[in-house]
């Protein structure tokens, strides 16, 4: 059985989480399988998405919605005026510790590439055009 303690890290950390990616995906519920010491799912819970936020509404170390969706909001803000150069090969790498700012840093043809050379060329390719349409 977990411990207050447990459940209260829970609610904070991994509801969290799932909150954030849930809400902006709009998935519904999240269903959470808990392991035994063994490692086995012993239980299963769902979790509502849109009320993920009651188990910690009371707590002072909880999370609040707002809270979260303004930093969202903040962070693309910050993105968008940081990002102003359209190159495949240019990486930002932006983090952000609790109490501190975002900060980014720029790195060219870096190992953590989000779009590899061959995707990037595929796409860029000028496509044939479309077939003339004779019509009757």
């Amino acid at each position: 059985m977990h411990s207050p303690a447990q459940w209260r890290s829970f609610y904070r950390h991994k509801l969290l989480k799932w909150w954030a990616q849930s809400f902006l995906l709009g998935v519904p519920s999240v269903v959470a399988g808990f392991r035994n010491p063994e490692g086995f799912v012993c239980s299963l819970k769902t979790f509502p998405t849109m009320q993920m936020f009651e188990h910690v509404r009371n707590d002072r170390d909880g999370w609040n919605p707002s809270v979260c969706m303004n930093f969202c909001a903040a962070f693309l803000s910050f993105a968008q005026n940081t990002v102003v150069q359209d190159d495949p090969r240019l990486v930002h790498l932006f983090s952000w510790e609790p109490g501190g700012p975002v900060t980014v840093s720029v790195h060219r043809d870096a190992p953590p590439v989000f779009l590899p050379t061959w995707y990037v060329e595929a796409m860029t390719q000028e496509l044939p055009p479309p077939p003339h349409d004779t019509g009757p």
